[in-house]
């Protein structure tokens, strides 16, 4: 834990994030046949904790959250599918965090963050489709149809962008990383 340099503070924000995130990933818009939904934005507490905390303390928070997915609704067909699904994936959320140190302009990096984890998590979802679901396509192109199929992913991206558009929830947390920086 000194490498992270966890304080009490990042652990229970960490936490609080976690459980939000995963008390949100129970409301479910639309549920895959083969694992995964649309719910409301439930990457969105994880990334703004990887936003505000950066990409190390964000990583564990991710394979925590990952792990409670797996418990809470997993479809696995192979090892490493697993692998790719519920930890490789949830650890792109921490992509959020890339951002972290970014100068504070007019330009609020909270969206880029938001793009390249969701993309990161899309990208882990669809190899493992391509991978280990094939024979789902039928006589369809897998890499076409894995794309389409996680495609869920991507809309929840947008989800997550949509509700950073509210005013006083990003002014919130653009203070809480300035804040967090020691700004």
């Amino acid at each position: 834990m000194n490498k992270t340099n966890f304080t009490v503070e990042a652990l229970c924000v960490g936490a609080m994030c976690i459980a939000l995130s995963f008390a949100l990933s129970f409301i479910k818009f639309v549920q895959m046949p083969q694992g995964g939904s649309l719910t409301p934005a439930s990457m969105l507490p994880l990334m703004i904790f990887c936003y505000i905390y950066g990409m190390k303390k964000g990583v564990i928070a991710c394979i925590a959250y990952g792990l409670l997915q797996l418990l809470q609704d997993s479809y696995v067909v192979h090892w490493a599918q697993l692998f790719l699904d519920y930890i490789l994936a949830f650890v792109a959320l921490s992509l959020a965090g890339v951002f972290k140190n970014a100068k504070a302009g007019k330009v609020n990096t909270i969206f880029f963050g938001i793009i390249l984890a969701s993309l990161g998590r899309f990208i882990c979802h669809d190899v493992s489709g391509i991978i280990f679901f094939a024979q789902y396509a039928g006589g369809q192109n897998v890499i076409i149809y894995s794309s389409v199929y996680n495609s869920y992913v991507l809309i929840e991206g947008l989800l997550c962008m949509t509700v950073m558009l509210i005013p006083q929830l990003n002014k919130f947390i653009t203070k809480r990383r300035l804040e967090a920086r020691g700004e």
